[in-house]
């Protein structure tokens, strides 16, 4: 997604709901505060998106969470 596209969608959030579907987690993390985790169409986690990258508590969120390039050489 580019720039632009994101920035009109979080100025957008402010005075709307966004519904975002996405599996790129650190989009998530910046543009919504809750969020729910899927797994084949079934809720397995679900809350603020702070205390979910804090404490990933099902496997299929720790998966998306270990496929976030790292910047380590």
């Amino acid at each position: 997604m580019t720039i632009r596209v994101v920035e009109l969608l979080r100025q957008l959030s402010k005075t709307l709901t966004l519904v975002l579907v996405s599996q790129d987690i650190g989009l998530v993390a910046s543009l919504c505060e809750k969020t729910i985790i899927l797994e084949r169409g079934r809720i397995v986690e679900s809350g603020r998106i702070r205390d979910i990258l804090a404490i990933p508590r099902h496997a299929h969120t720790q998966k998306l969470l270990s496929s976030i390039p790292s910047m380590q050489a």
